[in-house]
């Protein structure tokens, strides 16, 4: 059985009835339009297509960015910003590098 799972982007309350469409020989499926409108899916797009618990899910490249972006939001604490804490550490690691590097060189010109 197929089962097509799509990912609303702005809305994740909305539901549809199910739809039966049929499987083409080709293995094609058409999407019906209120379902592709839903989730944002037009003409030409890339849609990532996973198999979960024997149930096809189709979501699109913006439905996938906003769920790993509500997940980081979630993990991160509030006014923690990311990018100024890796700055902040990779600056301090260059500076333990660089003292270290000085440190041997001042050991080695006085040994």
């Amino acid at each position: 059985m197929l089962v097509m799972s799509l990912e609303a982007t702005l809305d994740t309350t909305q539901t549809f009835e199910p739809v039966r469409v049929k499987v083409s020989e080709k293995g094609r499926v058409v999407l019906p339009m209120h379902f592709r409108e839903a989730v944002g899916i037009k003409v030409g797009d890339v849609v990532n297509l996973e198999l979960i618990d024997n149930e096809l899910r189709i979501s699109t490249f913006s439905s996938r960015l906003a769920k790993a972006r509500a997940r980081l939001h979630r993990l991160v604490p509030q006014g923690v910003n990311l990018v100024d804490d890796l700055i902040a550490e990779r600056r301090a690691e260059a500076k333990r590098e660089e003292d270290e590097a000085q440190e041997w060189l001042t050991k080695r010109s006085n040994g």
